[in-house]
């Protein structure tokens, strides 16, 4: 198996058991794409919840941003020894998308926030990691707005190679576009 990569909080490394991502196209029209590095240890890892990268609505898209924002800091899922923390300034950076492997590396650094009253220290983090691709969903939509999606950010794509599934679930018809992007 192909490593991951690793998060690292100060001198410790953890080398990763699970590195994926992917986006939900919102109602609202934009993309919000989600990060899961899992370590084995999983009382030390990151979840990037919700980044909004105007106009980027495909995966091999990220490849093109300079240095994406985070801006709200508190949003993300941050554990170090199982104790949930903040950011308090990172730094991404997105490099070469891969498009047979599906996958896109991800480095960045940055400080986790420290917790005076509860003697907890600030914590410098590292990433370095190939992200997996999962896809991209739809939440409560219709075949109609699945179709509308596709032509508005996939009609030009010659070269992208996917398929669209759809399940009924309790909050109502999910669509998870995959394949060769």
């Amino acid at each position: 198996m192909t490593p991951l990569g690793h998060l690292q909080y100060n001198n410790k490394i953890f080398p990763l058991e699970q590195a994926t991502f992917y986006g939900i196209y919102e109602p609202r029209g934009y993309m919000s794409w989600w990060i899961e590095l899992i370590p084995q240890d999983d009382s030390n890892y990151i979840m990037l919840n919700s980044l909004i990268f105007p106009n980027i609505f495909l995966p091999h898209q990220l490849s093109f941003l300079d240095t994406p924002d985070i801006r709200d800091k508190y949003e993300h899922t941050v554990q170090v020894n199982g104790e949930d923390r903040f950011f308090d300034s990172s730094n991404l950076t997105f490099r070469r998308w891969d498009t047979p492997t599906q996958s896109i590396q991800l480095t960045g650094h940055g400080i986790i926030s420290g917790e005076k009253k509860e003697g907890l220290p600030e914590v410098h983090y590292e990433i370095n990691v190939n992200l997996k691709f999962k896809g991209i969903y739809l939440f409560e939509t219709t075949k109609e707005d699945t179709q509308k999606f596709i032509d508005a950010h996939l009609k030009d794509e010659l070269d992208i190679l996917f398929e669209v599934q759809f399940e009924n679930v309790p909050s109502g018809l999910q669509a998870v576009i995959a394949g060769q992007f």
